[in-house]
């Protein structure tokens, strides 16, 4: 219990200093970046970051006057109980494409987490809409309390 913990915590660091080294009034401008919407994060631990995940981002984002997040747990959850596996959809440009237009949204952030032994590699990536460009992507490890 205290590995999800310990990743939200880093989540919310990464979040807290990357999204504020990403973006610039320049690139917002530039890219119409205010409109910005997170995808369930998906995971090969059973789901257990999935809340976490989305509490840190939903209260990072509620904070914050640059970005205003769209609520998408409808397409979310349409998402999940598609037939193709919610893992192989986060990864297909063509339904990402779909979804940010749907939403109307500028842009995606894409969240995936493995558990490889005892690592975590968290993957965040900033995806522009409409062609789900990334703008950025952040890679980090983080070991698992023994």
């Amino acid at each position: 219990m205290r590995a999800p913990l310990l990743l939200a915590v880093l989540v919310v660091l990464v979040l807290m200093n990357g999204l504020n080294v990403w973006a610039s009034p320049d690139l917002d401008r530039k890219f119409t970046l205010e409109g910005i919407a997170t995808l369930q994060s998906w995971d090969n631990a059973d789901g257990i970051f999935t809340e976490y995940i989305d509490s840190i981002y939903k209260s990072y984002f509620s904070r914050s006057s640059r970005f205003r997040q769209h609520d998408i747990a409808r397409a979310n959850s349409i998402l999940k109980a598609a037939k193709i596996p919610y893992k192989d959809l986060l990864q297909d440009k063509q339904v990402l494409e779909k979804v940010a237009r749907a939403l109307r949204v500028h842009s995606l952030i894409r969240t995936t987490i493995l558990k490889e032994g005892p690592l975590f590699r968290i993957t965040l990536d900033w995806l522009l809409a409409p062609n789900m460009e990334p703008i950025a992507q952040h890679v980090f490890k983080l070991e698992e309390p023994t």
